[in-house]
């Protein structure tokens, strides 16, 4: 793993390198976290059509969604 630090205006990004063996190591782990967002995806998909849905619930749909996205990027990246 490698850190890589890019400057980007006024502040500088830090990002982090995997060689193809790490992420063939991490991968596995990173599906697995995206079934997980896609099943807490549909719970509260669920809940939001029933039209019983707090808030709260209507929140963590959305942060949620935006998890599954970044994991499944991640996943599309890597294969």
């Amino acid at each position: 793993m490698k850190m890589i630090v890019e400057p980007n205006g006024a502040y500088s990004e830090q990002y982090y390198g995997l060689t193809k063996r790490e992420a063939r190591l991490i991968l596995p782990y990173i599906r697995n976290a995206a079934r997980h967002a896609e099943n807490m995806v549909e719970h509260y998909q669920d809940i939001l059509e029933s039209g019983e849905a707090t808030d709260r619930q209507t929140t963590a749909l959305a942060q949620w969604e935006d998890k599954m996205d970044i994991f499944n990027s991640m996943i599309a990246f890597m294969e």
